[in-house]
């Protein structure tokens, strides 16, 4: 088709013979099928309201009647197919015409056209394709009502339909699905139900928290929150710092300083962890054997052991660190002490000076930590 098309000015109206009238109605004919990338011996119902596409193939199955409402098809090139889905995010368009299974056909996409409805729909209310094939259905939200236009919303009603089965009504198309549900309160989340499809979660109340639940239409839930751990007791010994070291020649352990360097806890039913660290500094000794001297005496039972031995001429000059872990550990009176041992006959030495600080020669006090949690 060439354009522009002139028409000659000098022949008037109505004058034309039969045979040459009708021969300009054809090609004014074909004009507008190229125009419009029409296929031959198109018959469109449609007012010329609402924008097309086309021709697009088909895919369906089925024979579609003009306001019929189907979805682009993703698999095929230009071709559409059914999507029955309620509330489907999909791209959807509307058939024109009659269009055969596997046949090519215009459709609409946006404005005002006729199309097939299910159930009651309301003028003036949003929308969206419902789960009877080829129809789309009222969403219960009037158009302007709300913020937030509804997830699925695809068009807005200018004629209602009684329902309760199959219609049609006159709708305005936006061309696009909203992908978005509305939401009415603060705090309200969006989650998908299933592929292509959002819902609104309600906010839920104080101090619920989200947990999954595969349950649930959107996958998740609001509900109390697992009970978080808690430290039931917790204290920090440090030796009398009397200016005299701790010393013992005992080839058993004792307690290091049973009036500052031990304590009894109370474990509750329940407790996960028991947690004692110590540091202290030790002095030159000659104990060579090899045997652990120092201990952690955690809930009742001898924990972390550790062989603590300095035969140098000088003082430790930095704090000997270590701890030890019980897991759930027996609820009820519970003894927690450092403790230590000689060799039956050498000494071990910890440092306890009345002045602390950072040089050799005077380093720190003894120190035990400990922390019981639920």
């Amino acid at each position: 088709m060439a354009f522009p098309v002139i028409l000659d000015a000098t022949v008037p109206a109505n004058t034309e013979s039969p045979s040459l009238g009708a021969s300009r109605i054809r090609a004014i004919i074909q004009n507008l099928l190229d125009l419009f990338n029409l296929p031959s011996a198109t018959n469109i119902a449609a007012a010329l309201t609402i924008t097309r596409l086309g021709p697009l193939t088909n895919q369906t199955g089925v024979t579609l009647s003009a306001g019929d409402v189907v979805a682009l098809d993703l698999a095929n090139n230009s071709s559409v197919a059914l999507s029955d889905a309620q509330g489907s995010l999909r791209q959807f368009v509307v058939a024109l015409a009659t269009i055969t299974a596997a046949a090519t056909g215009v459709f609409g996409q946006s404005g005002q056209v006729t199309v097939t409805s299910q159930g009651a729909v309301t003028r003036g209310n949003y929308l969206r394709k419902s789960a009877t094939t080829k129809a789309l259905e009222d969403t219960g939200v009037a158009a302007g009502a709300a913020l937030q236009v509804p997830a699925g919303a695809l068009g807005v009603a200018l004629t209602g339909a009684a329902g309760p089965g199959a219609g049609t009504v006159v709708a305005v198309l936006f061309g696009f699905t909203y992908p978005i549900p509305r939401v009415t309160a603060k705090g309200d989340l969006i989650a998908a139900t299933a592929t292509d499809a959002l819902a609104r979660l309600a906010v839920g109340a104080n101090g619920l928290a989200l947990v999954a639940d595969s349950a649930e239409a959107t996958g998740i839930k609001w509900a109390t929150p697992a009970a978080v751990g808690t430290i039931s007791a917790a204290g920090i010994l440090t030796g009398s710092g009397s200016g005299v070291d701790y010393s013992t020649t005992s080839a058993s352990f004792v307690d290091v300083d049973a009036t500052n360097l031990k304590v009894t806890v109370t474990v509750p039913t329940g407790a996960k962890f028991l947690i004692v660290a110590v540091t202290l500094y030790y002095a030159q000794g000659t104990i060579t054997d090899g045997a652990a001297h120092v201990r952690i005496l955690a809930a009742g039972t001898a924990q972390t052991a550790v062989f603590i031995n300095n035969t140098s001429a000088a003082a430790l000059a930095a704090p000997y660190t270590f701890y030890a872990v019980v897991i759930n550990p027996t609820a009820g009176s519970q003894t927690i002490a450092l403790q230590f041992a000689g060799d039956g006959a050498q000494a071990i030495t910890i440092r306890n000076p009345a002045a602390e600080g950072e040089t050799a020669s005077f380093g720190t006090r003894a120190r035990l930590m400990y922390l019981v949690t639920t």
